[in-house]
């Protein structure tokens, strides 16, 4: 596969994946290593195309990077044939999980940012982000559809993209 096909691609998710704009280059960075790893592993006679395969390493690397970085915790370890959740530096609790997180300088970043958003935006954000509630879930909790909550997550992410970038 032609690495320039999918520059595109692999841009576009880095950038959905990095929440301050000076980790887009890390992203990027990555996302350039799956491509070669992707490519070395994907097998064309398979019924998928590999635009779609790469989109789904991408996904998968870029998450894991992403939970690491900004939460200081990493969500999967891979063993063999195994997929096991753990969560890192011996945090047993979800108060103990959010003190680390608490303390991390990018969350501190990331609050400032979230103040000059709406309230609605802010609540979303923490419920779909940061505490990992379903979509459906918060939609019916701020009695919306699943698709006008969607609209205002998206642009509530825009929002605090722009902010971060301000901010740096």
């Amino acid at each position: 596969m032609d690495f320039n096909d999918y520059i595109g691609l692999i841009k576009k998710k880095a950038k959905i994946y990095s929440w301050v704009y000076s980790d887009f280059d890390d992203f990027y960075q990555t996302g350039c290593l799956v491509f070669m790893k992707a490519n070395n592993k994907y097998d064309p006679l398979r019924d998928i195309p590999f635009s779609s395969y790469l989109g789904l390493c991408l996904d998968r690397e870029l998450l894991y990077q992403r939970t690491k970085r900004y939460f200081g915790v990493t969500p999967l370890t891979k063993k063999k044939n195994n997929v096991q959740p753990i969560l890192n530096k011996g945090v047993q609790k979800v108060e103990d999980l959010m003190e680390t997180i608490e303390q991390d300088w990018r969350r501190e970043e990331v609050e400032k940012a979230m103040e000059h958003l709406k309230e609605k935006e802010r609540y979303l954000i923490q419920r779909v982000i940061f505490d990992g509630c379903p979509l459906v879930q918060v939609a019916a909790e701020m009695g919306k559809t699943e698709y006008k909550t969607k609209k205002i997550l998206n642009r509530a992410k825009a929002k605090l993209r722009e902010l971060l970038k301000e901010a740096i």
